[in-house]
């Protein structure tokens, strides 16, 4: 199952890839502390091809990476499901690292909906969901 990584680990910058390439999609107040990328040939209910996040070293946007998938993050996005799949290349699950990400990430989208938005929107982080074995989506 073919990964592309959009967005570096620790990285400010949301990027996405177009047609000419990668680009910065926004500015986040909070680094990711993890690769972030897309399952490619998928689309999730968004349109949006599958999120990923891939746990291990720093990888460069557009690297491509070979790997199953060993769990996923339920998360709901401006009150739509938008749920990110977790890969690893070091093995290592990082839990606590993704609970924690993933309800400050939470809670960062409510507050940026209200200042640049004046609207209150839904985001929750749902918890994890580990694989019994990785999968191929």
């Amino acid at each position: 199952m073919q990964i592309v990584i959009e967005t570096s680990k620790w990285s400010f910058r949301k990027r996405v890839k177009t047609k000419q390439g990668f680009k910065t999609a926004f500015f986040s107040p909070i680094p990711t502390p993890f690769n972030y990328g897309f399952i490619e040939g998928t689309l999730g209910e968004d349109g949006a091809p599958l999120d990923v996040i891939v746990l291990g070293p720093r990888l460069e946007s557009g690297a491509g990476l070979d790997l199953g998938i060993i769990g996923k993050v339920n998360f709901i996005d401006d009150s739509q499901r938008d749920d990110k799949y977790i890969a690893t290349i070091d093995g290592r699950r990082h839990e606590k690292a993704i609970k924690v990400f993933f309800t400050l990430y939470a809670v960062t989208k409510i507050l940026l909906g209200l200042i640049l938005e004046q609207r209150l929107t839904k985001n929750s982080f749902t918890g994890v969901e580990w694989f019994e074995e990785r999968q191929t989506l």
